[in-house]
């Protein structure tokens, strides 16, 4: 129905996420439990919308409807579909908050069981655990924006002492442009 009803245009770019990987295997190393990309890129994600109102917002056919609460839904594929269940406020939480909470609300999810139901005004999708790179998010109506995140890949880069390999992540933003 997304598709069918809301104009999609898509912006890629690519982001040198080597020292989160490295922070993040230094920190699950002595860390439990462990934080996972998706958490980091959430809080990000959250904490940015602070600055891009028109991105945390809705779109009906009365125009766009900024929300002063940045509530993020989290795509988690699931048997027979998609479940988006919401962290209200993701804003206000910390990363390893932000961790608790998609671990609980995506295996509530595979039980078929909505944790933080009610209206996200941002979905973020992460199929990079899947080893997908890039794709094509579709945005969750009433929403005008969804950001699909890509696994890291290991890329030669010229750096300023010659070439070395750095963490590389694909992140994808579908848009409304009503």
């Amino acid at each position: 129905r997304s598709k069918q009803s809301i104009p999609h245009f898509y912006l890629f770019t690519e982001v040198d996420v080597t020292e989160i990987v490295e922070k993040l295997s230094t920190l699950n190393e002595t860390e439990s439990p462990r934080i996972s990309m998706t958490a980091v890129v959430v809080s990000a994600v959250s904490l940015g919308l602070r600055g891009f109102d028109r991105l945390n917002a809705h779109v009906s056919a009365n125009g766009l409807s900024m929300k002063a609460d940045i509530n993020i839904g989290i795509a988690v594929a699931v048997e027979d579909g998609l479940l988006v269940p919401v962290m209200k406020r993701a804003d206000r939480m910390d990363v390893r908050k932000i961790n608790a909470t998609i671990k609980s609300h995506a295996e509530a999810a595979g039980q078929g069981v909505v944790r933080g139901a009610g209206a996200g005004t941002f979905t973020v999708s992460n199929l990079g655990m899947f080893g997908i790179t890039k794709f094509l998010p579709i945005i969750n109506p009433p929403e005008c924006a969804i950001l699909g995140v890509g696994a890291a890949v290991s890329t030669v880069k010229q750096g300023n002492d010659g070439f070395e390999t750095r963490e590389i992540m694909t992140l994808s933003i579908a848009c409304d442009p009503r």
